[in-house]
């Protein structure tokens, strides 16, 4: 294609190796070093540059390429790794554009020719703790997708009210972010926030007020989680994710989140968990460390539970609908039985250090489709007992070390319908 060979003849002015990568069902994907474009019915809808060298090092590309201004269907641009880029002005030319990635690019500002992308909605920017000035984001009035990963910002710009449009914000690893009482503007729009910030320890009071969101994810990495207060009268939250959770009581706020269905929580719940049983719609729960508080969740239907210490699985007895269970827990030696009285149960996934055996039991399971080892299962020698689960579809030992693998794919009763992954 003309505008491929117009790109190729300007790269080569400045790089030394273009080969060809690979043949696909869709086109053609090339390779500039790691650079890539894909053709889809006769049209480039995706370019990926990537100017990694190594840890300390980038190559050197002073501009975005002149030849872009031929690539006029161009939908998705990755830019990422690379030193001096500081010239963008073909970009402007890209007006079918709706997903920018400007990634590890040392960028001051964003580049003030993006205020020419009409029809782009997805805007990622990240880098490793540099200061941007973040005003012309006032100009970007179609955004619907924002990710400011890993910038020098204490407090979000307020050039954010401006887009109107605006449904997700990803904000990780920001160490010094403190204020974002911007998002205020948002209110009406916002459905999904990320926020991983060492300083914050709480989540920021704004949240309470905005009643489109839909997901909210706080991750703290050293002091936790502590308050949590700010989670209440959220009309539509479904989905809750919270990392190192540090609070001894959860608030009774809490149990306004009356449409929650999901919940991550990386720590136990804390004792007064059965707070939660108002909220009747919690079918999943993911990374809990114990089942103290299984009754308050009879309608939950997928289940995580993860722990290096022993974990009591008596009370999963109670969990009647539950249909996904994985099981990370290091020191599970045995399947309690009280997890064969599930009718429900259609998937398991197990990684265990000290698991040896799966028990006759779980014949009683019989609803089970999908059973996942994954690579922790190191002593597993015995799994023929999943000769007598008519209903299992697909046994998996792909992640299973090699050695183990002969032994008990050996074990298992070849049938028509199931599959064994290895």
């Amino acid at each position: 294609m003309e505008e491929i060979k117009k790109l190729e003849k300007e790269l080569n002015k400045t790089f030394t190796r273009i080969e060809v990568k690979k043949k696909n069902e869709i086109g053609f994907t090339y390779s500039i070093y790691e650079n890539e474009f894909q053709v889809y019915k006769n049209k480039i809808v995706s370019l990926s540059f990537n100017g990694y060298i190594d840890y300390l090092k980038k190559l050197v590309l002073p501009k975005i390429p002149e030849s872009l201004k031929y690539f006029r269907d161009l939908q998705f641009l990755s830019m990422t790794k690379f030193a001096n880029l500081e010239n963008f002005e073909s970009l402007k030319y890209l007006k079918n554009l709706n997903s920018l990635t400007l990634d590890n690019l040392d960028l001051k500002e964003i580049p003030i020719e993006l205020n020419e992308l009409k029809k782009l909605n997805l805007l990622m920017l990240k880098d490793s703790s540099n200061k941007i000035d973040l005003s012309n984001l006032k100009y970007l009035k179609n955004l619907e997708v924002l990710y400011l990963d890993g910038y020098e910002i204490k407090t979000l710009p307020n050039e954010l009210k401006y887009n109107q449009k605006l449904k997700a914000l990803s904000l990780y690893f920001i160490r010094n972010l403190k204020n974002l009482d911007v998002l205020k503007h948002l209110k009406n729009t916002l459905i999904d926030i990320e926020i991983r910030s060492e300083n914050l320890t709480k989540v920021p009071s704004i949240v309470s007020e905005l009643k489109a969101l839909e997901k909210f994810t706080m991750k703290e990495t050293r002091k936790g989680i502590t308050d949590i207060s700010s989670l209440k009268n959220l009309p539509k939250l479904k989905e809750l994710s919270l990392g190192s959770l540090y609070v001894k009581k959860l608030p009774e706020t809490i149990n306004t989140l009356k449409n929650l269905e999901k919940i991550f929580i990386w720590k136990s719940l804390p004792p007064n968990a059965d707070l939660l049983k108002g909220l009747k719609k919690i079918k999943s729960i993911e990374s809990v460390s114990s089942l103290k508080n299984a009754k308050t969740f009879s309608a939950l239907e997928n289940l995580q539970i993860e722990s290096h210490k022993k974990v009591d699985l008596s009370a999963i007895s109670n969990l009647t609908n539950l249909k996904e269970l994985i099981l990370f827990t290091k020191n599970l030696k045995i399947l309690h039985e009280s997890l064969f009285t599930n009718k429900n149960l259609s998937c398991l996934v197990i990684y265990s250090d000290e698991l040896e055996e799966i028990p006759e039991s779980i014949s009683k399971l019989k609803n089970l489709k999908k059973i996942i080892f994954r690579d922790g299962c190191k002593k597993l020698q015995s799994i023929s007992a999943l000769n007598s689960v008519n209903s299992l579809k697909y046994i998996s030992l792909y992640e299973v070390k090699n050695q183990l693998k002969e032994i008990l794919v050996s074990q298992i009763s070849t049938r028509e319908g199931l599959e064994i992954s290895v």
